[in-house]
Formats: structure tokens, C-alpha cells, sequence
């Protein structure tokens, strides 16, 4: 996903008519981020009882992104 679509995406989980500069911020650095991540943030969302769910969500999303990165390379080394 772009970042301009993880930006509207994230505002219509969250209900949120504007952003932060922080989260504009953090959300533009998560490039792995997929439909199925925020599919993933609305039912968590759903069942949390957290007042901060903008901070919630912020996190659930980085650990996804952060999950999706390859940690050692494929293939042989040489």
C-alpha cells in the first residue's frame, strides 16, 4: 500500500478526521502494510477496552509491519 492510502485507511479505523504529525509520521515509515493488517486493527480495536486506542493502534500496526521484515537473507550465501 502507499503511504497516502495507509494514512485514509488508518483515519477510517480510528474515526479520526485528522492526524498527528507523529502519527503522519510513523505511519509513512511502515511500508509493508497490507489491507489484511488494518482488517487485523479493527477487531482488535473492537474488543479493547483502551481509552487510547490511537496509540493502540499505532503499535498493532508497527508489530505487523515490523513482522513482515525478512530478518536474514534467502538464498545461499557465498
Amino acid at each position: 500500500m502507499s503511504a497516502p492510502q495507509v494514512l485514509t485507511l488508518y483515519k477510517r479505523t480510528v474515526s479520526a478526521p485528522q492526524l498527528s504529525t507523529l502519527e503522519t509520521k510513523q505511519l509513512s515509515s511502515l511500508s509493508r502494510l497490507t489491507p489484511g493488517d488494518f482488517a487485523l486493527l479493527t477487531r482488535r480495536l473492537r474488543f479493547s477496552a483502551a481509552h487510547e486506542h490511537r496509540q493502540l493502534a499505532l503499535a498493532v500496526l508497527t508489530d505487523e509491519n515490523n513482522r513482515k521484515q525478512p530478518k536474514t537473507p534467502i538464498g545461499f550465501v557465498q
